[in-house]
């Protein structure tokens, strides 16, 4: 029971993980070239 909670927990995690990264990678990119925003 314990586990799977933990489970479930993890992939939240991954997920803010991944938002994170895609937030970043467009801030990189608005870097290169602010126009496309």
């Amino acid at each position: 029971m314990a586990k799977r909670e933990f489970d479930r927990r993890l992939k939240k995690g991954e997920k803010r993980l991944k938002k994170k990264k895609n937030l970043t990678k467009k801030a990189g990119k608005n870097k290169k070239n602010p126009a496309s925003f």
